[in-house]
């Protein structure tokens, strides 16, 4: 089971909210994906869409794009975990392998065998904005600059998810937060 929370862009947060900025990933280097370039003069930012099908070697599926801040998309905030080879996973992106850290492999995992098909993350029209496969982790100057645009990415979503981890006892957890 998981646990995942929403927070919608009705009540975004605090501008006074500090951004936790997230570890280097330089034990996932995933040289062999390359990026496309975002436009610096526009509010450019890349969303990824999860196919709810497995590649034939049985590795999720995504595509990644380009979009901007005034579409719809929705951000991930969730715990990178640990570096350590035995904490990565693969997944493809636009057809290329692509090591991502536990935590996130179980977030897309989880999404991809229990979210309804109308779910946000695989809406065609609306991706998920989620930092460590968004931006570029091997250009210094991309990440500087879309570090310091992370306030408003996240609140410009339609949606951020909050993703703590898998939980045994989850139906307890989210009876817990049903609004009485």
């Amino acid at each position: 089971m998981s646990f995942l929370t929403t927070h919608t862009n009705d009540t975004p947060p605090a501008k006074s909210d500090p951004i936790k900025l997230q570890p280097d990933a330089n034990t996932m280097t995933n040289a062999s994906f390359r990026y496309e370039p975002l436009n610096d003069a526009s509010s450019n930012i890349r969303v990824l869409h999860l196919s709810s099908v497995l590649s034939s070697d049985g590795i999720i599926q995504c595509t990644l794009v380009h979009a901007t801040t005034s579409t719809r998309y929705a951000c991930l905030s969730y715990r990178w975990g640990e570096e350590g080879a035995q904490q990565q996973n693969s997944i493809s992106i636009n057809g290329t392998n692509f090591t991502v850290r536990d935590n996130l492999f179980q977030f897309l995992s989880t999404m991809r065998t229990t979210a309804p098909p109308e779910h946000a993350i695989f809406d065609p029209l609306m991706g998920y904005w989620i930092d460590a496969i968004s931006i570029n982790q091997n250009d210094g100057s991309e990440k500087n600059r879309q570090v310091a645009r992370m306030g408003p990415i996240y609140e410009q979503a339609e949606y951020v998810h909050v993703w703590l981890g898998t939980a045994p006892n989850i139906g307890l957890i989210r009876s817990l937060l049903r609004p009485t």
